[in-house]
């Protein structure tokens, strides 16, 4: 038999059973290289598989192949679990060392079909052990950076033999930078100091001479155990020769792009470049230094994008210009933009049917007062201001009907504090669609009565102050959208405001704003 041609050898090999074919197998090489495919067809693995390096396990018994296929090729794309009906936990647990046993795959997909049912029906005692000992075996989560991205957050693991140490920072108010109490320095530098060197020599004991971390210990220490349930499949894919992305197969409909530590920019681009991500609501927040072209990339691939909030300080600035939406194909479905108002004019190619808009608005460089012991005072960027109004007016078919203004009302310069110019038209009056405002505070309680009448931070305490100081200024600036019809303002704009008081502002709106034609369109709620 070994001298057989190779197709007979093959056309005799596809009668054998499985029992037959492994025996076959130990005749000699070429026996074996003919036999070992016959009996991967058997279970499951065809030839097409093998030469493309992506491997489907579809028989429950089969997890030894992995090992076996990658001795004949290397496997590309590993897909376990997909198409069968139920999996004992056991099954799961015996994947972890048997991938440990292999080379790094670079595409791992493990479908959730657990005996116990489908992974939101089990708790997160149940399920953490086994998404555990699966990450902790695989060979590349040893030396590589995980960046674990589980419903709606992304946080980084980075491989390390020990705890790094917690260093004690004290957190002193301002106030005590202008207190004449020499004893409270006094007290807590010593005590940082006594605190931080017990915390660095425990680091250094366990350095030397303690064990070193197992991978388990160092992502449950990353990730908190309840974080690690992969609703209904897991996928693992390499990055980079450095880092791994370990995500849900099925992701949630929001998702919070937060600041990623020490992730070179290339490796933020491929993580946001990832082509399961599909949101509704994406929202990122402050630090992330993110690159606008990564961000306009991001948004045109999603297809079902409904909500995209910006805080501030999000996007690195020196990127604002660096490419234009227009090269890019987007699916314009976005209903709601929230972004500080140096981002607006940038942002409105994204969304260029946006019905409703949340502007935050960012103090300039701050101004001293008189009174040396006061707090500064922040500045109002108007400039800011008038760029945004204008980038919506100019917005082609726009449809904005909501716009929220969020102020930071102990800043000067605010713009119902600013005169109207006759030479030029004001920017409120060019949004024609405008018909809800709501009016958000970041600053003090009392701050509203304040900017709407003087242009310091806090007038004296013996003065009186009503709703009409408020109205001398915010009603006729309201007045300015021609076609607003509900005002809305947040809790902390009225709290201290009086029944009398609220109802001086609604009458003067009224007056102003010939679109609000009663008291109810005129809203003070208790906020979101």
């Amino acid at each position: 038999m070994e001298n057989l041609p190779n197709e007979l050898s093959d056309r005799i090999c596809s009668f054998m059973g499985r029992k037959e074919l492994c025996k076959t197998m130990h005749i000699c090489s070429s026996l074996r290289r003919i036999a070992s495919v016959h009996l991967l067809f058997r279970l499951g693995i065809s030839r097409s598989q093998i030469r493309t390096g992506t491997v489907k396990l579809v028989l429950s018994d089969s997890l030894y192949l992995i090992v076996f296929v990658s001795h004949i090729c290397p496997i590309k794309r590993l897909e376990c679990f997909q198409n069968i009906r139920r999996m004992p936990i056991s099954e799961f647990q015996r994947l972890g060392p048997i991938l440990g046993a292999t080379a790094p795959i670079p595409d791992i997909v493990i479908y959730d079909k657990m005996e116990s049912g489908w992974t939101e029906m089990l708790t997160s005692r149940e399920l953490h052990p086994v998404t555990l000992h699966l990450l902790a075996h695989l060979p590349q989560t040893a030396t590589d950076t995980l960046l674990i991205a589980q419903g709606d957050w992304a946080r980084v693991s980075r491989p390390r033999t020990g705890p790094s140490p917690i260093w004690i920072t004290p957190r002193v108010p301002p106030s005590f930078l202008f207190s004449e109490i020499v004893v409270i320095p006094l007290l807590i530098i010593p005590t940082c100091l006594f605190g931080n060197s017990w915390r660095f020599l425990q680091w250094l004991f366990r350095r030397v001479v303690g064990d070193r971390w197992s991978v388990e210990e160092r992502i449950s220490k990353d990730v908190h155990p309840k974080n690690l349930c992969f609703g209904a499949g897991i996928r693992i894919r390499s990055l980079s020769k450095k880092y791994t992305l370990v995500t849900r197969l099925y992701m949630e409909n929001s998702f919070v792009i937060e600041p990623l530590r020490g992730v070179p920019d290339s490796i933020y681009s491929a993580f946001l470049a990832y082509p399961d991500f599909q949101f509704r609501n994406v929202a990122v927040e402050s630090g992330s230094n993110m690159n606008f072209p990564d961000l306009v990339a991001f948004v045109a691939r999603q297809e079902d994008l409904r909500v995209l909030d910006c805080s501030p300080n999000s996007i690195r600035p020196s990127s604002l210009r660096s490419t234009s939406p227009s090269q890019h194909h987007i699916p314009s479905r976005i209903e709601c933009l929230s972004a500080p108002a140096s981002y607006l004019p940038h942002l409105l190619p994204l969304a260029p049917h946006v019905e409703r808009i949340d502007l935050t608005f960012s103090p300039l460089a701050s101004r001293l007062p008189v009174i040396s012991k006061a707090p500064p005072l922040p500045v109002f960027d108007h400039a800011a201001y008038c760029t945004a109004l204008n980038a919506i007016s100019r917005l082609p078919g726009s449809r904005v009907r909501t716009m929220s203004f969020i102020f930071d009302l102990e800043a000067t310069n605010l713009p119902w504090q600013i005169p109207m110019d006759p030479s030029s038209p004001a920017p409120e009056t060019q949004l024609h669609d405008v018909e809800n405002l709501r009016l958000c505070t970041t600053g003090s309680t009392r701050a509203l009565y304040y900017s709407c009448y003087f242009d310091s931070w806090k007038p004296h305490e013996s003065q009186v102050y009503t709703g009409s100081m408020m109205c001398t200024a915010l009603a006729p600036w309201l007045g300015r959208f021609p076609s607003l019809r509900r005002v809305t303002f947040d809790q902390r704009a009225f709290e201290v405001m009086s029944d009398e008081q609220r109802l001086g502002v609604v009458e003067a709106i009224m007056r102003m704003c010939p679109g609000v034609s009663g008291p109810g369109d005129v809203v003070f709620c208790n906020g979101e």
